[in-house]
């Protein structure tokens, strides 16, 4: 819970766009500090050196600690929405857990559910959202509810027509934060395209989890796996290790060691302390270090950084 990875769609007046990154502290002096891990250029992932600009239309991946994330988004000008109210289609296990996550905190909600049944039982579990029993892909009913008046909409229903469909509908009329849940990795691309960026896949966190316990039973003898997760449909992996004593790499400048290809050290938690690191940074024993890499497989720390 210390750091984050975030991606985020490149736009024309951000003021990071077409500068060299290495030149972006000397000419921005003010922004925040956070690595720029990773860009999804036409489909390439590319892990960007000190001369790469980053373009309108680039999807970045930025890692940082939390509090440097969120000031980077308000220095950029992207944070500025505070998320009051959400409307959701469809009535789940995931919309259950999403309400008893983000009514407590004070966001009203707006649940639409077509099955009598489990939109009485939402109502009953969550007095405090407003539980429609109707169609939430209807345009009339959505409208009659205050659809555009929303700072979000979820769409998580069953049928992923059903997600994208409506998804569009609440970008259009102007809906400043639309969330989709899809199924299908067939769409995903379309999904991108039509500009819908925020895409929640079940099947890509559950294969992630599943690859993470894999991959650690396959390298039982090596560095621990406390976390992996899939970027872009696949073409990266973001890998949270926990150093062990007496690994090669341990106490060493970076400087001095050897990467594997296509990887990057993004972060290194040292006794509770968020390094965004440099060449002379170390890992010590017991630090968190997280990984990015252009290649799936790998599950032990000793097969990025070495000697």
């Amino acid at each position: 819970g210390q750091v984050e990875l975030v991606e985020f769609r490149a736009q024309k007046d951000d003021v990071i766009v077409n500068i060299p990154l290495r030149d972006l502290n000397s000419r921005i002096p003010k922004l925040p500090h956070v690595l720029f891990a990773m860009v999804n250029r036409n489909e390439e992932m590319i892990i960007p050196s000190g001369d790469y600009s980053i373009l309108p239309g680039d999807k970045v991946y930025i890692c940082g600690e939390v509090l440097s994330i969120t000031n980077f988004f308000r220095f950029i000008g992207r944070n500025a929405l505070k998320i009051r109210s959400a409307m959701v289609l469809g009535g789940g296990k995931i919309t259950y857990y999403l309400a008893r996550m983000i009514l407590p905190i004070g966001i009203h909600m707006t649940i639409f559910e077509v099955n009598p049944a489990k939109a009485r039982s939402l109502s009953e579990q969550f007095p405090k959202a407003d539980v429609i029993l109707g169609d939430g892909t209807d345009q009339d009913l959505l409208e009659e509810q205050g659809l555009a008046q929303m700072d979000a909409y979820i769409s998580l229903s069953s049928r992923d027509e059903e997600n994208l469909m409506t998804g569009m509908y609440a970008s259009r009329r102007g809906v400043p934060k639309v969330i989709a849940k899809n199924t299908r990795t067939t769409y995903t691309d379309l999904l991108n395209q039509l500009g819908l960026d925020s895409i929640i896949s079940p099947q890509t966190i559950t294969c992630s989890n599943i690859l993470r316990y894999v991959r650690a039973r396959e390298h039982s003898e090596g560095t621990e796996i406390e976390r992996l997760y899939r970027l872009a449909e696949g073409k990266a992996e973001a890998i949270e290790f926990v150093a062990r004593k007496g690994d090669a790499y341990i106490g060493i400048p970076l400087k001095n060691l050897t990467m594997h290809p296509g990887t990057l050290v993004a972060v290194i938690v040292h006794q509770g302390k968020v390094i965004v690191p440099f060449g002379n940074d170390r890992i010590e024993d017991g630090d968190h270090v997280v990984i990015i890499s252009r290649e799936s497989g790998l599950g032990d720390l000793n097969e990025v950084i070495y000697r």
